[in-house]
């Protein structure tokens, strides 16, 4: 047999070595992937229980920025929501209420309202829209059933400063009255020439019964109506409950608790102040489910039984405007009127 040329048998034995290399690479990397993958595998499990891979970067938004982002919708949008809200009381009573919104998410921020609780074993129901972004334009009015009558206040003319009645600047906590009846902040003259006198309304607590302190200051002319053009709306009114969760969402507490399944849906569970407050929003859409709370007074449920965004149409704007709803009702544009009707339609203010 002929022997092979001396550099084969070189080129031969040099591959041998190399493949030997090689296989020898390959498998220190796969216990080096085995390895990490284990490592891996453990900061994740980690990471899961304490809620924090909703917050790793490359994952897109976290759990906490969707359902932000979920609250607060944006584009040429109608938000349709409808909350029951329950308080069970430390006493051992419970007041039940039910609020359905429609709220325009642009200009002229539309707003509609109506408000249903449960008193005496009756519904009180109550219904009140609004609309516009600053003096110029803001109308709010209000529906009274029992006479069938819409009372329309507003709105007041460009660049005017606003006023009251002499018992809206009465200082101390507020009295249903001027609750009622006052619009805040609101101007008078002040004590030197060129001076105005801002009355203001201060909210002293964080829940209901809200308690709430009117007080004044005095400015020159020229800071009373920069305060007077900055109460221009630039964006939709704040509805109360929602904004709660949203100012809880800011909050660097904040816990993703794992996954649940509520009335059907798979929900993620959110929890702040060692479980005090829980939230659950849907798995897929992020939309709000049911919001839990438990404060020195008791404990609140607000369950969201509708929430939906509505393309802005002739049928849709209908929905937003008291007239519309209510196309046979009188209206009636007296301030006195509108005053004496908020009285009467919201006597626990």
């Amino acid at each position: 047999m002929n022997s092979l040329p001396e550099t084969l048998v070189r080129f031969r034995s040099d591959l041998e070595e190399a493949i030997g290399r090689e296989q020898a690479s390959r498998k220190a990397g796969r216990a080096r992937r085995l390895t990490l993958g284990v490592a891996f595998a453990t900061v994740a499990g980690a990471a899961i229980a304490l809620g924090l891979l909703s917050a790793l970067p490359g994952n897109g938004p976290s759990v906490v920025e969707r359902a932000s982002a979920a609250l607060n919708p944006r584009g040429n949008t109608i938000l349709h929501t409808k909350i029951a809200i329950r308080w069970s009381l430390k006493d051992g009573s419970v007041e039940s209420s039910v609020l359905e919104e429609w709220q325009q998410r642009r200009r002229p921020y539309a707003h509609r309202v109506i408000r249903g609780a449960v008193e005496a074993r009756r519904t009180r129901r109550v219904e009140t829209a609004s609309r516009g972004f600053d003096d110029a334009t803001y109308t709010s009015s209000l529906y009274d059933p029992s006479t069938n009558t819409i009372y329309i206040r507003g709105p007041r003319g460009p660049g005017a400063l606003r006023s009251a009645p002499r018992f809206c600047a009465i200082e101390g906590v507020a009295t249903r009255r001027q609750l009622q009846t006052c619009a805040y902040p609101f101007f008078a003259p002040g004590p030197r020439p060129g001076t105005v006198r801002v009355t203001s309304l201060t909210r002293l607590n964080d829940q209901p019964p809200f308690r709430y302190r009117v007080a004044h200051r005095i400015v020159s002319t020229n800071e009373a109506r920069r305060i007077s053009a900055s109460l221009g709306t630039t964006g939709p009114i704040p509805e109360y409950h929602r904004q709660r969760i949203l100012d809880l969402l800011k909050q660097k507490d904040a816990v993703v608790d794992g996954r649940v399944r509520i009335a059907g849906r798979h929900a993620i569970r959110l929890v702040w102040n060692p479980g005090r407050s829980v939230y659950l929003v849907d798995a897929d859409t992020y939309d709000p489910i049911r919001f839990r709370t438990t404060t020195d007074r008791g404990t609140q449920t607000i369950r969201f039984l509708v929430y939906e965004t509505l393309a802005v149409n002739a049928r849709t704007r209908a929905l937003l405007s008291l007239r519309a709803q209510h196309p046979g009702a009188r209206v009636n544009r007296d301030s006195r009127a509108f005053r004496a009707a908020s009285l009467r339609l919201f006597p626990h203010g």
